[in-house]
């Protein structure tokens, strides 16, 4: 606009001067002419260069925007993946808890069916059966060596009604014992009777 006034009192001034000052007024014309152009060009070009730049910020902020879509989207779904498999990985675990639970719990109940001691009875050579004792508890202090045999629990139940007071033998050398339990069952069903054996051999200590 500054411009403009000055190019306008520039005519007004030639036009008053023309009569008087011939060609003074002429050499002023060109000059102010030439200015108009130059700023209207420079400022066009800087408008121009305002609307690229901001175009181009708007579409680098909307790349931005839609690479923050994009790294979301992937993030929900990695963390839904991780998830589904943890969610896999937890119910296999359950299935092989429930299915060794399962084959514990058959394997008791065989147990349970089964007599306390599994090894056969055998004919010695006086012709009497024989029955190992497969299981008892002992006890090594540094004098002393207990032994403990729950009838019971160790052989089959019921079998501490069958044993006598008499019933009872214990042969002990010096680095080996052996107790017999005379006239008890072959098993909790049976009627068949036999020695049950119990036959500990070496022994750390010497026995008195």
């Amino acid at each position: 606009e500054e411009d403009i006034r000055r190019y306008a009192a520039s005519l007004a001034s030639g036009a008053g001067g023309g009569g008087a000052g011939g060609e003074g007024g002429d050499d002023s014309s060109p000059s102010a002419d030439a200015a108009l152009p130059s700023t209207s060009v420079a400022e066009a070009d800087g408008a121009e260069t305002e609307a690229a730049g901001a175009s181009a910020v708007d579409e680098l902020e909307r790349a931005v925007e839609r690479e923050g879509r994009q790294l979301a989207l992937d993030r929900r779904g990695q963390e839904e993946g991780e998830a589904r498999q943890r969610t896999r990985q937890a119910v296999l675990e359950a299935e092989r808890l429930k299915r060794l639970a399962e084959e514990e719990q058959l394997r008791l109940d065989v147990l349970g069916e089964l007599d306390r001691s599994q090894m056969p009875a055998v004919q010695s050579k006086d012709g009497l059966l024989q029955k190992t004792i497969e299981h008892w508890t002992f006890a090594d202090a540094e004098d002393i060596a207990t032994i403990y045999i729950d009838l019971d629990r160790d052989l089959f139940e019921g079998a501490a009604l069958h044993l006598a007071e008499d019933g009872i033998d214990i042969h002990a050398k010096e680095s080996e014992v052996t107790i017999i339990l005379h006239g008890l069952p072959t098993s909790k069903s049976a009627t068949t009777t036999a020695e049950w054996r119990l036959h500990l051999a070496p022994l750390f200590h010497s026995i008195e």
